[in-house]
């Protein structure tokens, strides 16, 4: 085939191809190409807030880490809006008195 033993060059993939190869790191949302927006700084901001206020609870920043990791798999700063929202949905319950920091954890 005229290539004396060397791999033949692979044909150019499209674009599509190409960009779905290329989606590092892996595109969380519903598969329409377009991926969730991420968490905003205020939401950082209130959450960082939200962990300085529950720290004498034991909830502290390697918590709220673990925590993320456990229920999306993913750390703070990867959280997505709707996951950061769940996330200060927690900790608003934490601070409330209605779910302790041990049952979260559990």
């Amino acid at each position: 085939n005229g290539n004396n033993g060397h791999a033949q060059a692979q044909p150019e993939r499209s674009g599509h191809q190409a960009a779905a190869q290329a989606s590092y790191p892996p595109r969380t949302g519903n598969g329409n190409g377009r991926s969730k927006a991420a968490v905003s700084e205020k939401q950082l901001k209130f959450i960082k807030s939200l962990i300085g206020e529950l720290k004498p609870l034991g909830c502290d920043y390697p918590f709220v880490e673990a925590l993320c990791q456990r229920l999306f798999q993913r750390g703070l700063e990867y959280l997505d809006r709707a996951q950061a929202s769940t996330l200060i949905g927690h900790l608003s319950e934490i601070k409330a008195g209605r779910v302790t920091v041990q049952q979260l954890a559990a």
